[in-house]
């Protein structure tokens, strides 16, 4: 992940959120046009909670996302910066967190859309306790015949359905069993799903066994649901997950809530930020080139082949903004 910036005229800047693919994930002409697809639906898609998709494109011969740039920590991150040190967070802002992201997922369900690659780095949550989500469709494109074979997938294997897994069709109910994965380690620290190789990880996965995560029966029952080895068995969609999530909170409350969520991502992100680990979303804090001194006109790289144009912007293929250097440029060390 990558910081850059759009220059234009007044002073105008807008940074971005930079994700290049691994040429080899996306070599064959096949999952080019299946990501290219993917990110057409990506782009079409407009809710509060969910990153917004600027571009889609080639730079340097790599395959790249350009998505908001949201202030805050990954999920990934935040467990990490909380549990890490011993102030986990309380059950209420955990569930906080699954709720949004449970009803974001639901709007994109009503419109025909799954994720299918849910997991902690894709889950942004801000200082104000709000949630945004990332990368719609889009990695789901890379997954090969037999993930558990792949090298490449190691950190996306615990959030993998079943399904996913043996080569059965994916379905809205695949968003539901990673989103019961999220709620687990979002509640314990810990994956949902651990072993020593990938093979363990998914022995653990299609035995469907988990270790309980110590909340009240009603939302116990409604992780225990997601975790069920047949789509069937699953909440339909995500929507009927955030509609169960908000009926076993009226019946049994957790305790803690946003303003105890806001609190514990502002402490973590000034933890990360005082050790130097990096920028606020997971991208990486990377030296951005000296504004131009006139501003230029360029066709943006169409957004899965559309021909819309920014005016008065460098774009981030041609102004070789990421990371300051031209894309194909080896990495520089981010600023201390």
């Amino acid at each position: 992940m990558y910081r850059a910036k759009v220059y234009g005229v007044a002073g105008f800047e807008r940074q971005f959120a930079v994700k290049r693919f691994h040429p080899e994930l996306v070599a064959l002409p096949v999952v080019a046009q299946r990501l290219s697809a993917a990110a057409r639906v990506y782009g079409s898609l407009e809710h509060p909670r969910i990153a917004r998709l600027h571009e889609y494109g080639v730079a340097g011969g790599e395959v790249f996302t350009a998505t908001e740039l949201v202030p805050g920590l990954d999920v990934m991150r935040l467990i990490g910066g909380t549990h890490g040190v011993g102030d986990p967070l309380p059950p209420g802002a955990a569930i906080i967190v699954l709720a949004q992201v449970a009803r974001a997922v639901g709007y994109a369900h009503g419109r025909g859309v799954n994720h299918l690659g849910l997991c902690p780095t894709n889950v942004i949550v801000t200082p104000d306790g709000d949630v945004k989500i990332t990368d719609f469709g889009v990695m789901a494109q890379t997954l090969t015949i037999r993930p558990s074979h792949d090298d490449r997938l190691v950190q996306r294997m615990p959030y993998l359905a079943p399904e996913q897994l043996v080569g059965e069709a994916p379905s809205a109910a695949t968003d539901v069993f990673a989103l019961g994965a999220l709620g687990h380690e979002l509640v314990t620290g810990e994956r949902a799903f651990v072993g020593l190789s990938q093979l363990d990880v998914e022995h653990a996965i299609l035995s469907g066994h988990v270790r309980d995560a110590g909340l009240p029966k009603p939302m116990a029952r409604v992780l225990a649901r997601c975790f069920a080895r047949s789509p069937f068995e699953r909440f339909p969609d995500a929507r009927a997950m955030a509609d169960a999530i908000d009926a076993a909170l009226r019946v049994a409350p957790v305790v803690g809530g946003r303003r105890e969520l806001a609190a514990l991502v502002k402490d973590a992100v000034a933890r990360l930020d005082a050790m130097n680990e990096g920028q606020l979303s997971g991208a990486m804090s990377l030296a951005l080139p000296r504004p131009p001194t006139a501003a230029t006109t360029l066709r943006m790289g169409s957004v899965a082949g559309s021909s819309r144009t920014t005016d008065a912007v460098t774009t981030i293929r041609d102004s070789g903004t990421i990371r300051g250097v031209p894309p194909s440029a080896p990495p520089v060390a981010p600023r201390p």
